[in-house]
């Protein structure tokens, strides 16, 4: 309707194509790569040369301000985010932590580790004052540290992220996760996000071994399955419920006595 009064009073042809994209715009969630992407074609689209891809991709740069590295990371929404309690490891805010990405160090990088979407988050500010989450491309993280955890990508699933604990004559390993249920309350009224039992991996430098309870553990350990119980017993260690403390004392005791 609109565009058939636009052509009615001869709007220049200049005018119909910024109505367009006005429309377009407000159909559209633009991310905020989409955004850069944009605005880099407009400066650049006319360009007939052949440095028109070089271009584009030196604007794109620019507006992002986001280090080499990093820019192959992808755009971040929470999901669920009405829920009662949240998606992350640990924090539900942001945390100050460290990333090695292809051998680079990046210290006191805000970031979020989404256990429920196996994702890590990166939080930064662009040139042009914009925040944005991006999750961080696995294959280009060699390892991350939160509040004195340490995490390495999952080998074992080709996808996520798993928790070193201990690593000694074997790797020990745990796997964090959380999902969110629809079970609504008065106090969860949009749902929850809830823990599920860990799974734990021991690398022998070959293989990774699952281990998902105590009975798991005492049959993979058969030799020392008496040691164990006893020492499991004294220090009142529940291998799901267990901390990282614990965890780590468990496992560099059942490393010494392999």
């Amino acid at each position: 309707m609109r565009l058939n009064i636009l052509r009615k009073r001869k709007f220049p042809h200049i005018a119909l194509i910024a109505l367009n994209m006005l429309n377009l715009l407000l159909k559209i969630r633009l991310s905020a790569f989409a955004l850069g992407v944009l605005f880099c074609y407009t400066s650049y689209g006319q360009e007939e040369n052949t440095n028109k891809l070089s271009a584009l991709i030196s604007c794109t740069n620019d507006f992002y301000g986001t280090d080499d590295y990093l820019v192959s990371g992808r755009s971040y929404q929470s999901s669920n985010p009405r829920a009662s309690g949240h998606a992350n490891f640990q924090f539900a805010d942001w945390e100050a932590g460290e990333v090695y990405v292809q051998g680079k160090l990046f210290e006191g990088a805000l970031l979020k580790y989404d256990i429920e979407k196996d994702v890590l988050v990166l939080k930064r500010t662009l040139k042009n004052g914009a925040p944005v989450q991006l999750i961080l491309n696995r294959n280009m993280v060699d390892s991350f540290r939160i509040d004195g955890h340490l995490f390495v990508p999952n080998n074992q699933e080709k996808s996520g992220y798993l928790e070193l604990i201990y690593q000694g004559g074997m790797g020990f390993y745990q796997k964090h996760k959380k999902k969110y249920t629809t079970d609504t309350s008065i106090s969860s009224p949009y749902g929850k996000f809830i823990d599920e039992n860990s799974r734990f991996y021991i690398f022998t430098g070959q293989q990774f071994h699952e281990i998902s309870s105590r009975n798991d553990l005492l049959s993979y350990f058969a030799d020392h399955k008496k040691e164990l119980k006893k020492f499991m017993r004294q220090n009142k260690i529940q291998l799901q419920r267990a901390e990282w403390q614990q965890l780590y004392t468990l496992f560099k005791y059942v490393d010494g006595l392999l």
